[in-house]
């Protein structure tokens, strides 16, 4: 025996969740790299080979994790936002980001250290973290691009850039201390940033009226 107590008649999917809750506990704890099986068993209080009833590898896991936490939202908003102004859009999805950072800072922060360190990590955040985090957003502005609301850009890079302000936005943040504005207040400053940038909207000139020839006056 291993010293933990089985947790018996769990539904597979609790079990499953109980599972990625400890493991995601203790990678923000401790690290992806530092983080056993062995552990995550014990913090989940099951035999360590239950695990591998739902999970292939430890690397699965993280997968798991970040799927659920960070991809599964996202397509969640985009699919359910259908229609919307893309302000509204933009300001949702934003606060989304700013919400998991609140909730798994200590999470993203001990795993991005790591992952300069750990090429293998840092393939499996770019994937799933970054890139997988931006597939959803990337089909919603070039639908917006097809239809002519968005100038044409390459949506990747300019999503990418979006993302890391948003990363270095929410370090600061933790770095300088709290905000005086909400996040609610914060999300949609940053959406009508990203959307409309510094420039102030330009006045729209009235149609110039051409003058009649003074003939057809008469």
């Amino acid at each position: 025996m291993d010293g933990t107590t089985p947790k018996r008649r769990r539904a597979p999917e609790t079990r499953r969740e109980e599972i990625l809750q400890a493991a995601s506990r203790l990678f923000g704890e401790q690290g992806y790299e530092r983080t056993t099986t062995k552990q995550i068993a014990q913090a989940a209080g099951i035999a360590e080979g239950t695990i591998y009833k739902y999970f292939a590898s430890k690397q699965e896991l993280l997968f798991a994790f970040l799927e659920s936490s960070v991809i599964e939202p996202l397509n969640a908003i985009i699919s359910g936002m259908t229609g919307a102004p893309d302000e509204e859009v933009f300001a949702t999805v934003i606060l989304n980001r700013l919400d998991l950072w609140h909730e798994r800072h200590e999470f993203v922060k001990v795993n991005i250290a790591e992952a300069f360190f750990n090429p293998q990590l840092a393939a499996l955040i770019h994937e799933k973290l970054f890139r997988g985090g931006t597939r959803a957003m990337e089909q919603f502005v070039r639908g917006g691009i097809a239809d002519g609301r968005f100038r044409d850009i390459d949506p990747g890079l300019v999503l990418r850039a979006v993302v890391g302000a948003l990363f270095a936005f929410s370090i600061l943040r933790d770095i300088t201390g709290p905000d005086p504005h909400t996040r609610e207040e914060q999300a949609r400053e940053l959406a009508r940033f990203f959307l409309h940038g510094l420039r102030a909207p330009q006045p729209v000139e009235p149609p110039v009226t051409p003058l009649l020839p003074l003939a057809l006056l008469w």
